[in-house]
């Protein structure tokens, strides 16, 4: 499918260079929190307090300067002569914007949902209790986006069959000396920047609930639509100077991977452990298990409350089997041999979880109470009583290798983003093919135990994609499309990307129909080369809901 509209995003027949958006306020930045606004007076032609019956604006509208990590947040402070509340409306060419504030005299607020290095005129609806006014406001710029934030470049684009909402992601793009930073945005319908949070700690995980949850450095983060944090889920012991938003857990090891909120104000994640064996096999080539006294690092399944109590801990080394082995079980980590690598959390809609271990090619169904329900794998190397907990195929069933990423669509489909290192295992070894990522839907059968292959997505707009760690797929509620993060890819349709003039490492975003295998998003996030030779990565993106945003926008969104 070809694109419609713009060659790439803002522009007319070329690739538009975007920057970071920041955020104002109180920010979190690897264990301190940094106060970024500072004031400055700018005058404004309010109507004077005399005219008319109340509320009225009271001298001057004060536009807070934006900060350099925060260009798409502008804070204002004014005083109205009456207690009302205040709806802005912020218009500028195809965009409009607004945004209402609760009730006061002494007003504070955080204007969001603005689109980079454009300026909008301001309308100000002050409501109160003797009646309303409208008055002119300050023109509201917004700053250029840094030159760290990857290109956003459009492959494909039908934006009439595309999820409703914004678009979340992180883009990690590492820098010289080892640094990197982390930029999570949010695209608006027409695909263009409207938020942002830049850190120069790693954000993973991202979700949108209220603001944005992440995590960062091992701690569970969530900041406020302005880009305060207000809640960081801290491990014991961590070696990070304290806040006043700090929530201990009952946790001496960090989350991995997920805060998979419950409807029992909890969350369940990952984290780390080691334990011993007697017993494992001596290498790949060589799968039986045999006296071998090693280490593993176990994956455990916790539920932790939002209070900090911890209310599960389900290790994995307890309900799979740790004499079975991937060609990637004998990766070393600081825990012990990396043996299953479990990497995604996900509610299972029969209760419990489902959890993807990637060293094992398999995701594992677990009960309310940690127990294996099923597990959905490739026959090779299960002993009993694993074996019988396996799901068989009905028809042309392709096994995963390596996933990310399990989630259960509305309509009962098992999506998984299917990296595909192996295509194979140590006990039944074959000739390797060149690695292939596809998104994959199976229909689980829990009381027959079997799994039947719905659809497998691969042929992308440019040709078959690799991501060899990492991604996402995400079924979207409202037309049944897939999005899809391929997180980390060396290669893209064109070749490599070093020969391409791009960074190592670019992103794609798809979006498809599973009935069709029809691309209707498609868009390449990437570095210049000559900038930053190592390019970009990402975990995992989402959708969300417009109504979730704190404002309201309107105008050519390209539906």
């Amino acid at each position: 499918m070809e694109a419609k509209g713009h060659d790439a995003v803002g522009t007319q027949g070329s690739v538009r260079r975007y920057h970071v958006v920041g955020a104002l306020g109180e920010r979190y930045r690897g264990g301190m929190v940094h106060h970024l606004i500072v004031m400055l007076a700018l005058p404004v032609g309010c109507r004077p307090a005399d005219e008319g019956a109340r509320p009225h604006v009271v001298g001057e509208v004060e536009v807070l300067p934006a900060d350099d990590d925060a260009p798409l947040a502008r804070a204002v402070r004014f005083t109205s002569d009456a207690a009302a509340a205040v709806t802005w409306t912020l218009t500028t060419e195809g965009h409009r914007i607004e945004q209402r504030f609760p009730v006061g005299t002494d007003h504070e607020h955080v204007l969001l949902g603005l689109r980079p290095e454009r300026t909008y005129q301001s309308t100000l609806q002050l409501e109160g209790d003797e009646g309303s006014r409208v008055v002119s406001g300050p023109d509201i710029t917004a700053g250029p986006l840094p030159s760290t934030f990857p290109q956003i470049e459009v492959l494909a684009w039908d934006p009439d069959e595309v999820e409703p909402g914004v678009t979340l992601i992180n883009l990690t793009v590492p820098l010289d000396g080892g640094e990197e930073v982390t930029h999570v945005v949010l695209l608006d319908e027409a695909l263009e920047p409207v938020w942002f949070l830049q850190s120069e700690a790693n954000i993973g995980y991202v979700r949108w609930d209220g603001g944005l949850w992440g995590l960062s450095e091992g701690h569970g983060v969530h900041w406020t639509p302005q880009g305060t944090m207000d809640r960081r889920l801290i491990r014991q012991g961590a070696p990070t100077e304290p806040t006043e938003v700090d929530v201990a857990l009952e946790l001496d090891r960090s989350l991995h991977y997920d805060i998979l909120p419950t409807d029992d104000d909890s969350f369940f994640s990952l984290v780390y452990d080691s334990f011993e064996v007697d017993e494992y096999p001596l290498s790949a080539e060589e799968p039986e298990v045999m006296p071998n006294p090693q280490t593993l690092r176990d994956m455990v399944v916790v539920e932790v409350g939002f209070d900090g109590a911890l209310r599960n801990r389900w290790p994995m080394s307890e309900r799979l089997d740790p004499g079975r082995i991937s060609f990637s079980s004998h990766d070393p980590s600081r825990d012990g041999l990396d043996w299953a690598h479990s990497n995604a959390v996900a509610h299972d809609p029969d209760g419990g979880v489902l959890v993807s271990s990637r060293h094992q090619d398999a995701v594992v169904s677990l009960d309310e109470e940690g127990d294996v329900r099923w597990i959905l794998s490739n026959p090779d190397g299960w002993r009993e009583p694993w074996a019988s907990l396996r799901l068989q195929p009905v028809g042309d069933v392709q096994w995963p290798s390596h996933q990310h990423a399990p989630h259960v669509s509305d309509d009962g489909v098992l999506v998984m983003f299917d990296n595909g290192n192996h295509r194979s295992t140590p006990y039944a070894p074959e000739e390797e093919l060149a690695p292939t990522t596809r998104i994959v839907g199976y229909r689980v059968d829990a009381e027959a135990f079997t799994v039947e292959q719905v659809f497998s997505f691969e042929e992308t707009v440019n040709g078959p994609l690799y991501s060899n760690a990492l991604g996402d797929a995400d079924p979207q509620p409202q037309t049944g499309n897939v999005l899809a993060t391929y997180s980390m890819l060396d290669q893209d349709g064109d070749g490599r990307n070093i020969d391409a003039g791009r960074g190592r490492l670019t992103v794609r975003l798809i979006e498809f129909a599973p009935a069709t295998l029809e691309t209707v998003l498609d868009l390449r996030f990437a570095t210049d080369g000559a900038q930053h030779p190592r390019g970009v990565r990402s975990f995992r993106a989402d959708r969300v809901p417009s109504d979730a945003l704190p404002w309201k926008a309107s105008g050519p969104m390209g539906r």
